[in-house]
């Protein structure tokens, strides 16, 4: 198989796009229940121009989905609406397993909760897996509950079953929007029982600063927490970021297993993502 190019963006002034239909619906009924394994293809030129809940290449995963082994470049997502939620560049509300993926798209909102550079938000009650992934684009635009990784994790109807978000192995190089309630790997991790557990990871993307309205609640981990519980084991964050705070508000257990790395520190950080996440980062 070849790798997939949907619209030749490179091309000086390319006008006409063909505009991408999110895989999965959008609604619980139509999420995305298969496997989808890129091989280590590449997919690039993918424009998403729409104002639906749940936006990205895909919209909704499934609790026994797996999307693995792709990277997707040379991408525009986007979300014109201000009461939409949940978008990311590879799936707006992930289910299952995200594993080997790596994104430098462009995440834009116009007020959207929940987007993430990989994930717009996990819904508690399912649950889900990111493993070996790492965003390298840019998450922008007014709205609250943005993330290098991933939006957010969250309970959606009071009563659900709580499951765990995991994140592991994972890099986020991007830059965030420095607004109300972002973070360097995740956005918030929102009501009673909503659990993210954050292991071996890595954040050296940047905040950039915006003038908004509130920019409270910004963490290089986790921007918020509100009564759900962040457990963070051996996650790095480079001072380059101009935040300090690994949890910008809430309960969570970071405590000293979060390590803050000056920029001179981060060509050992260089060394530690090419051997555990197997991707190439050339030296500054």
């Amino acid at each position: 198989a070849d790798d997939i190019t949907v619209n030749n963006v490179n091309t000086s002034g390319a006008t006409n796009l063909v505009t991408w239909i999110p895989i999965g619906g959008g609604k619980k009924a139509s999420a995305f229940k298969g496997h989808f394994d890129g091989q280590g293809h590449t997919i690039s030129g993918v424009y998403v121009n729409n104002s639906l809940q749940r936006s990205g290449l895909f919209a909704t995963s499934a609790a026994d989905a797996v999307i693995k082994d792709f990277t997707l470049e040379n991408s525009y997502i986007y979300n014109s609406s201000s009461s939409a939620s949940a978008i990311g560049s590879i799936v707006g509300r992930l289910g299952g397993t995200l594993e080997a993926v790596k994104s430098s798209a462009q995440v834009v909102v116009n007020g959207s909760q929940y987007a993430g550079g990989l994930v717009g938000d996990v819904h508690s009650a399912v649950g889900a897996e990111i493993t070996n992934c790492w965003f390298a684009g840019v998450v922008q635009g007014d709205g609250q509950h943005h993330g290098g990784i991933i939006g957010g994790v969250r309970q959606i109807t009071t009563g659900d079953t709580m499951n765990i978000c995991t994140i592991t192995n994972c890099l986020s190089t991007g830059e965030i929007d420095k607004r109300q309630s972002a973070g360097g790997i995740c956005g918030t991790v929102w009501t009673n029982g909503s659990r993210l557990v954050v292991n071996d990871s890595l954040f050296a993307g940047t905040f950039v600063y915006v003038s908004a309205s509130s920019t409270k609640y910004i963490g290089t981990i986790s921007g918020h927490t509100n009564n759900g519980t962040v457990t963070v084991s051996n996650a790095y964050c480079s001072d380059d970021s101009g935040i300090t705070d690994k949890i910008g508000y809430g309960n969570a257990t970071a405590g000293n297993s979060v390590v803050t790395l000056s920029r001179t520190g981060l060509t050992g950080a260089s060394a530690y993502r090419k051997t555990l996440l197997g991707f190439y980062i050339p030296e500054e």
